[in-house]
């Protein structure tokens, strides 16, 4: 038998403000939920006995989102356009979900680094988008977890980690992400079109004989993810 939890999204993010306390990190609520964030996450350095202010290392920054769920599969429910924003953030960026057990406890943390793969499926999802009429506030992206996401144990431990290792070209890789996910076979495509009795002087200026040609039409897309 469980105890049920009351308003169990609430008690989702008390419970992992407080295991941020506890672990030395410093979590700043969001006040909107339209940041797509619900906490701004400080990771304070250890100060270097000797090293001047001027060199030490401050704080390293991250975000998260914290979802819950009573029931079902391990999957957290985000908005598009929020999936979007931790997509282009430079700092590493967390979802959170707190499975609950037929809605209460016990309750266990299940967590993802929002990286290369997250990454790649909300673009996708985003270059989808523009063939829908739904904004993209209004449609959803689900994140799904396993058992190696379990990390009820060790949360903001594993957190420390993943943003410690990520090192100072994190933002770079990131955008490098960014601009190149969905292009792998090439970005622009097009079609030309042209008399058919310009045929000659087509296979002319291909080999460099004639400068000129007149199309009688041009077509070029950028083309992500084959969209």
């Amino acid at each position: 038998m469980t105890n049920k939890i009351e308003k169990l999204g609430r008690w989702a993010e008390k419970q992992f403000s407080s295991l941020c306390s506890e672990g030395g990190v410093i979590a700043n609520k969001s006040e909107e939920d339209e940041t797509g964030w619900d906490y701004l996450l400080e990771f304070p350095q250890a100060a270097v006995e000797g090293l001047p202010p001027d060199l030490q290392k401050i704080e390293l920054s991250a975000r998260a989102q914290v979802k819950s769920r009573e029931r079902g599969k391990l999957v957290a429910e985000l908005k598009l356009s929020n999936a979007h924003r931790f997509a282009a953030a430079p700092e590493p960026c967390f979802v959170v979900l707190a499975a609950a057990t037929d809605g209460g406890h016990p309750v266990k943390f299940y967590a993802k680094h929002f990286w290369q793969d997250e990454i790649a499926r909300t673009l996708k999802r985003l270059r989808q988008a523009d063939y829908k009429s739904k904004p993209t506030n209004q449609q959803s992206f689900d994140v799904s977890f396993d058992e190696m996401d379990n990390h009820t144990d060790d949360l903001i431990q594993w957190m420390r980690q993943v943003v410690a290792s990520s090192g100072s070209d994190y933002a770079n890789l990131k955008r490098d992400l960014n601009e190149n996910l969905g292009y792998e076979d090439g970005r622009f495509f097009g079609t030309v079109t042209f008399l058919n009795n310009d045929i000659e002087k087509f296979v002319d200026h291909s080999i460099g004989l004639d400068a000129k040609i007149e199309l009688t039409n041009a077509r070029l897309v950028d083309r992500r993810f084959g969209i």
